[in-house]
Parts: structure tokens; C-alpha cells; sequence
């Protein structure tokens, strides 16, 4: 593990997350907090770390993608990668695209509220 060492694993929507080494150590001391008595608790730790994979990018800044992941995320030659502050999201791109669809339909619900708590 090394400065190019990240951890991908599954999104909350059918996209792969990759994050850095040091903000995947963040994540893992937020579910650390969460108890491992409550079933809702254990549930959703095994749910973000099952498929937590740590990867490296070669000389060409390429990772390997494992194969329980592509299936996930339906990804093949294409990827789109959107920046989300800390973390990367990895989509196919026609999974993207209805995504966007399906949220512009949505976008006004709670937008502004939401700006507003985060000073915007």
C-alpha cells in the first residue's frame, strides 16, 4: 500500500466509488462508531465494506476494476468519472445519462434548502 493505493468499492446508486487511501480510513472510522450489536447497523457496515476493494493505477494511471464491480456497475470500455469532493464517482455512461434524467425530473425538491445549510 502506497501513495497509489486507492479502495473502490460499490455507490449507493449503480456507480463504483473510489476513494483515496487516507478518506477510505475516514469511512472506516465513521462505521467503526455504528454498533456491531443492532442488525441495521451491522447490515450497512457489511454493505459498504463487502465489496471494498484496495487498487492501484499503473504507469498509465490505470486501475483494474474487479470483476464483481463491473458487474455491479454494468461499466465495460466507457467510464465517466464525476469528481464529488473527496471521492470518485465511476459510472457507464447510459446509467449516468438515465440517472440524469430521472434527477433533473427531481431537481428543484429540496435543492434549495439544501443550499442554503451548506452556505452556497
Amino acid at each position: 500500500i502506497n501513495n497509489n493505493t486507492f479502495v473502490l468499492t460499490r455507490g449507493f446508486d449503480q456507480c463504483l466509488i473510489l476513494y483515496p487511501l487516507n478518506e477510505w480510513q475516514e469511512v472506516e472510522i465513521q462505521l467503526a462508531q455504528l454498533s456491531s450489536i443492532r442488525n441495521r447497523d451491522r447490515n450497512f457496515v457489511r454493505s459498504i465494506t463487502r465489496y471494498a476493494s484496495p487498487v492501484q493505477y499503473d504507469s498509465q494511471g490505470r486501475i483494474q476494476i474487479p470483476e464483481s464491480l463491473i458487474k455491479f456497475s454494468n461499466i465495460s470500455k466507457e467510464v465517466n468519472f464525476i469528481g464529488m469532493i473527496k471521492k470518485i464517482e465511476l459510472w457507464n455512461p447510459s446509467i449516468l445519462n438515465l440517472q440524469i434524467s430521472k434527477n433533473d425530473n427531481d431537481k428543484d425538491k429540496g435543492f434549495d434548502e439544501l443550499a442554503n445549510e451548506i452556505k452556497f
